[in-house]
């Protein structure tokens, strides 16, 4: 009796397909041992039933259970359930977007995505040679982004001097399947305009140039295009001095973007100052200020030449790199 507990489940002994809830504590009337239960219907009763003519519903065993027992779901069932539990929580070492583009594997390529993932600020500076395929990179998390947020990827946006804004719709649409189109000053507007009116449902794939952005009519109307799922700015080291307009715009963008990626092929030849500004962008939230940063930075530095000379599998590459990271 004393399981027969309020909001166990239970089944009628004479018919065991109608299950009920206890819905309240065991009664004696006459002798006999009642309890109140609701069918799981719709509209079900609530009803007085005699404690014998139920039997309670006992809980699925555990997976441990059932894997002791021998009892095993079939292969196709399995699959099924790992496909789910993958969408349904995204992991960080899995590639959804594998295999969807028009490129060639170049493993390479696929380490800034995995990094993106990683990134507590949801933002990454590549900063490859020129030759390394940037613009692939830069790809491969935006297809990664979409096909682990199918229903919430909103608007995407990729800043670029404007000598470079036609081979960026010609990339992303030609090897990603991606419908950029070029933007204007008029065209940012008008999806300004729509976002103002209420139109946060609208979706974008642009690309536009920072001299547009720096125009007196858009400067001001920065904000109202986000919020922005994914925002692209190529050759980022124009945005490396603050104080100016297109720094400023940069910062804009940030406040008003999910994620961010920037690409630049000379943030550490220019100076640490200006990598320092570059990353700030990326990570307020993350990134001190210039001296803190400076300690952070010339410690790295030995444990990156430590790194190269163990991977140069150099004779004495062990015994340099134990003296570089001693030195720090």
């Amino acid at each position: 009796m004393a399981n027969f507990k309020v909001g166990v489940e239970v089944r009628f002994k004479s018919d065991p397909s109608r299950c009920a809830i206890v819905t309240g504590e065991p009664e004696v009337f006459g002798g006999a041992t009642f309890v109140k239960v609701r069918e799981l219907v719709l509209g079900g009763a609530t009803t007085q039933v005699p404690i014998d003519e139920l039997e309670l519903v006992l809980p699925p065993a555990s997976a441990l259970d059932r894997m002791n027992a021998g009892m095993f779901e079939p292969v196709k069932l399995f699959r099924a359930r790992l496909t789910y539990e993958k969408l349904a929580s995204p992991r960080n070492d899995v590639l959804y977007s594998l295999k969807a583009t028009r490129t060639d594997f170049l493993p390479h390529q696929f380490k800034p995505v995995l990094k993106f993932l990683e990134s507590p600020a949801n933002g990454l500076l590549i900063a490859d040679e020129v030759g390394l395929g940037k613009t692939i990179e830069a790809g491969y998390i935006l297809k990664e982004l979409r096909a682990r947020q199918r229903n919430n990827f909103k608007r995407a946006l990729v800043v670029c001097p404007a000598g470079l804004r036609s081979k960026w719709v010609e990339e992303l649409n030609r090897r990603f399947d991606e419908p950029f189109e070029l933007a204007d000053s008029r065209a940012l507007r008008e999806a300004a305009s729509r976002m103002e009116r209420g139109h946060e449902r609208d979706d974008f794939c642009l690309v536009t140039s920072f001299q547009t952005l720096r125009s007196s009519s858009l400067r001001d109307t920065i904000e109202s295009l986000g919020p922005i799922t994914l925002t692209i700015i190529d050759e980022a080291h124009h945005c490396r001095n603050p104080g100016t307009q297109t720094h400023e715009i940069a910062e804009r963008l940030r406040e008003i973007s999910e994620n961010m990626i920037m690409l630049s092929a000379t943030p550490v030849q220019l100076g640490d100052h200006n990598l320092h500004a570059l990353l700030k962008l990326i990570a307020p939230d993350l990134v001190g200020d210039y001296r803190s940063f400076s300690v952070q930075f010339d410690a790295n530095r030995y444990l990156l030449q430590a790194a190269r000379q163990i991977v140069s599998n150099r004779d004495d590459a062990r015994a340099c790199a134990l003296e570089s990271i001693e030195t720090v």
